[in-house]
């Protein structure tokens, strides 16, 4: 389903992932659907494959917007606040759906298009342009810090 690096895998193995992961999210989603947020595609393929899990990333020297640890719960993760993903929405300009809690409180989402984010209250950074992108550069063995989206001129 999807095709991360040797040291991606690991990470996520110990954590009880496994390439042929397939979650019944069906409940999922229809709570979802029902308290009003939109469920993308690409989100339906990610979290058939890793909802319920908590990766925790190795700990060394991390830049600021490494995740603690990512818990792949959709309404977990955005604490049913919908205007705060309607808010998000608006600034990415297209449909989004929660994935995970980025420790902190900070959440994951991911775009129709399938470009993942971290928003957090309202900042929002790019996290990478695919799920796998997001990944292996950003979230779990960071080469490069995030581009941050919104607000262009603060930082936290």
């Amino acid at each position: 389903m999807f095709s991360f690096s040797k040291d991606i895998q690991q990470v996520l193995h110990k954590c009880g992932w496994h390439a042929d992961r397939c979650v019944d999210i069906s409940e999922c989603v229809s709570d979802l659907e029902k308290s009003g947020v939109t469920v993308v595609p690409p989100a339906i393929k990610i979290l058939k494959n890793f909802y319920g899990l908590k990766i925790t990333p190795p700990h060394r020297s991390r830049p600021k917007l490494t995740a603690e640890s990512l818990y792949f719960d959709p309404y977990f993760a955005y604490g049913g606040e919908l205007d705060r993903l309607l808010f998000y929405q608006e600034v990415i300009l297209c449909s989004v759906t929660p994935l995970a809690e980025v420790g902190g409180g900070a959440i994951l989402i991911i775009s129709e298009i399938g470009k993942v984010y971290i928003a957090f209250g309202d900042h929002i950074w790019l996290s990478g342009d695919s799920f796998i992108d997001a990944l292996e550069n950003t979230l779990i063995l960071p080469k490069n810090l995030s581009e941050k989206i919104y607000p262009k001129n603060h930082t936290i």
